[in-house]
């Protein structure tokens, strides 16, 4: 039996499985992905890392597998289907058949996030195609933005973009917001914010980066 099991191999499971490591635990990370390192791969720069400004995200996660390997983690490619409860001990039943008994599970499997589903949206995905306007907006500072949807995250990302960005498109394929009536009335009275409702985005268009997205 395990002492922990660890499943996702993002920054957070990384650090759960370094901190185990460093307490001479026995432990053993979980990854459905070939050495993946989370979302934060996907990020083109990341500047809110302490000590490490402008890194990209691909070679921040890299570095964090590089640590943990460094100390002798073991990390397992393996996708996690069940979480068994037993009396003093979990177990973990893997796609392949395998499973594996621990006295503690550490979920970091993360998040994914909803997509349109669009072409060019796998393609440009750090290079201008972000779901996090907090975390990427001041990439486009000065420049033209747009953000898909309809609930309080767009509406909320579109108001923290239009103090930043020369225009903010936000775009809406329904006639009606599920957001905040008060974020969008803020939204409607900015000379910088275009509302376009029922309205959908065909394609997001660019080869090295963003360049423009086609609606219907």
């Amino acid at each position: 039996m395990l002492d922990v099991v660890i499943i996702g191999s993002g920054p957070a499971g990384l650090s759960a499985a370094i901190y185990a490591k460093r307490a001479n635990l026995d432990a053993v990370v979980l990854e459905k992905e070939y050495l993946g390192t989370g979302q934060i791969a996907y990020s083109s720069r990341v500047d809110n890392y302490p000590g490490l400004p402008g890194k990209d995200g691909y070679s921040l996660g890299e570095a964090f597998l590089e640590h943990a390997e460094g100390l002798g983690v073991t990390i397992e490619e393996a996708e996690v289907t069940a979480i068994a409860k037993k009396e003093k001990s979990f177990v973990i039943s893997c796609e392949d058949g395998k499973t594996i008994e621990a006295k503690t599970v550490v979920y970091a499997a993360g998040c994914q996030n909803r997509r349109l589903g669009v072409p060019g949206e796998e393609k440009l995905l750090a290079k201008g195609v972000s779901f996090c306007a907090v975390c990427d907006g001041a990439f486009y500072k000065g420049k033209k933005a747009a953000v898909i949807g309809g609930g309080d995250t767009a509406l909320d990302d579109a108001l923290y973009l239009s103090d930043i960005c020369e225009q903010v498109y936000l775009i809406h394929r329904r006639a009606e917001f599920r957001g905040a009536e008060k974020t969008k009335k803020k939204l409607e009275e900015l000379s910088n914010v275009t509302i376009l409702t029922n309205t959908r985005v065909q394609e997001i268009t660019g080869e090295d980066k963003v360049d423009g997205i086609i609606l219907d």
